[in-house]
């Protein structure tokens, strides 16, 4: 996907919001994200361990009914995973640093306990688009260590030897959290349900996206609707 469509996504997204939204909000947080990986429908998930990273974002709140609403987001998301392999002599660390911009749009459930404080769940599908990507290796034979940071070209390379993700995908996110006042404190589940793997069809490869998500954040008011 080329630069300037990400970027019409984005104001659309944009000006969305703001036509739309009763309120704005933005956050930020902590992720730890894997990959599920399967090959010939075998998971070799031994190798593959979650990492950390972080995400920053800015969502709308559009009311639909007193205790349901439309929440769009436009969330800049740090995914990935570590891999580590050892035997005899030889070990392999690498990490996967994937960085997405997410477009969920989430319906949030939410309940009232009083003094401005709130309960909430929240379900919804996102689009990721992949922005930039990055590899880092580490091998360490028979005492020596080789280090090297690697570019990740999106979609299918036959010279790309490690990884070939696709630039899109699609998935299904929930959560749920605490709100009092205009702060807010929430934890997510990311379920990546596209196969974004770039290689051929032959090579029976399947890669997913899996991302917990700790969030903080803050609301502010354009306006109130009230239901009666």
């Amino acid at each position: 996907m080329k630069k300037q469509n990400i970027l019409m996504i984005v104001v659309f997204t944009l000006l969305f919001i703001n036509s739309k939204g009763q309120s704005w909000g933005i956050m930020a947080g902590s992720n730890f994200s894997n990959l599920l990986v399967k090959i010939d429908n075998q998971i070799p998930n031994d190798y593959y361990n979650f990492k950390p990273g972080i995400h920053v974002g800015i969502d709308a709140n559009i009311p639909v009914s007193r205790f349901i609403s439309l929440e769009p987001s436009l969330i800049l998301s740090e995914k990935g995973n570590d891999f580590h392999y050892q035997e005899t002599n030889y070990t392999l660390n690498s990490r996967l640093s994937l960085y997405y911009l997410d477009i969920p749009i989430y319906a949030n459930l939410f309940y009232d306990i009083g003094h401005k404080r709130k309960i909430y769940v929240l379900i919804g599908p996102y689009l990721e688009i992949g922005l930039k990507g990055k590899i880092k290796r580490e091998e360490i034979e028979s005492g020596e260590t080789h280090t090297e940071i690697i570019d990740l070209d999106w979609g299918y390379n036959k010279y790309q030897d490690y990884v070939n993700i696709n630039r899109l995908g699609v998935g299904l996110s929930f959560g749920a959290g605490f709100e009092k006042k205009s702060f807010f404190i929430g934890i997510s589940y990311d379920l990546g349900i596209s196969n974004n793997s770039a290689y051929l069809k032959e090579d029976n490869f399947s890669i997913k996206n899996r991302v917990i998500k700790l969030s903080l954040g803050k609301k502010f008011k354009i306006n109130t609707i009230r239901y009666y």
